[in-house]
């Protein structure tokens, strides 16, 4: 899936009129776990991409049973799907709440994008110089069955992560690229938003769109792609990583991405930005366990710092 193949599309996309949709024969859906059931026109299906036209018209037992069970994907994805089907956008494109509460977070505390400190780790005590002569620190605890006192060795002290300085030198050309890319992402004048729910998995915008991007691409539906990764990218853009409510959000994002094998213009993306907030996404433990176990993020990530360090 290419940006141009999603904006041609967009200039391709034919409406269907309500007496081709009130006359189809109507396709049944099931999806996830739970198999809810969800039903659309075919035709309406079919217009959609190649792939699904096949699915529905073609010689697969989808079509014949007028039936398909999608096992691996959410119901609030697949609502998205049906919404874009019906109208050409998904979420909440005429309410800008996600929007409003990104730009909203970055402004507590007088804190700009740019401008967010890493939330400082506390300094560790310097340890006394022993030889090796000296006795190890013991401390008395009393015995469960006897009621003595007996010495114990002293617990380590937790491990202290190191620091990222956060350098604007360094890091600041990084951001700049990623905006660039935003920008080129355009495929609609508005991107879809979607507002953040409690009890929602839409609480994560930034995963809702990932999980429509991924939809899209697997079923070929390109202007769909287009409109979700645009979505994914200003709302990225926009966001306050230095508050963990939302660099929490990112983290999710993350792992999902690097998970399994996910589209590469999702992984690129979500590379580039992590790469000029990896200061503030160091300060997550689950980050640095992530980052720790996966190659591709971790030399992915090094390599796009080592060389905005060389164009430096």
């Amino acid at each position: 899936m290419t940006l141009q193949l999603a904006r041609d599309a967009a200039l391709e996309r034919k409406p269907l009129t309500y007496e081709d949709m009130a006359s189809s024969k109507p396709f049944l859906f099931t999806i996830g776990p739970n198999k809810r059931e969800f039903t659309m026109p075919s035709v309406l299906v079919a217009a959609q991409s190649p792939a699904l036209e096949r699915l529905v018209n073609g010689e697969f037992k989808e079509a014949q049973d007028q039936h398909s069970h999608l096992q691996d994907i959410d119901e609030e994805t697949f609502v998205r799907f049906i919404e874009y089907a019906y109208t050409g956008k998904y979420g909440d494109t005429n309410d800008d709440d996600g929007l409003k509460e990104a730009k909203l977070l970055s402004l507590i505390g007088a804190f700009s994008e740019d401008e967010i400190e890493v939330a400082a780790e506390p300094e560790p005590e310097p340890e006394p110089v022993r030889s090796v002569w000296s006795p190890q620190p013991t401390k008395k605890k009393k015995c469960v069955r006897c009621g003595c006192h007996r010495p114990t060795e002293i617990p380590p002290e937790p491990r202290i992560p190191p620091q990222i300085p956060s350098s604007p030198t360094l890091f600041q050309p990084l951001g700049e690229k990623f905006r660039d890319r935003v920008s080129a992402l355009a495929v609609e004048e508005k991107a879809p938003r979607i507002a953040h729910r409690q009890g929602s998995s839409a609480a994560n915008s930034f995963l809702a769109h990932a999980r429509v991007f991924v939809f899209a691409d697997y079923w070929g539906i390109t202007r769909l792609g287009g409109l979700s990764l645009q979505a994914l990218g200003e709302e990225l853009k926009v966001a306050s990583i230095g508050l963990s409510v939302v660099r929490d959000r990112v983290v999710e994002l993350i792992e999902y991405c690097f998970e399994d094998a996910k589209p590469e213009e999702l992984v690129k993306l979500v590379m580039q930005y992590a790469s000029f907030k990896l200061p503030h996404l160091w300060v997550s433990e689950k980050f640095r366990g992530i980052f720790e176990d996966n190659k591709e993020l971790s030399v992915g990530l090094v390599e796009s710092i080592v060389q905005a360090a060389g164009s430096g």
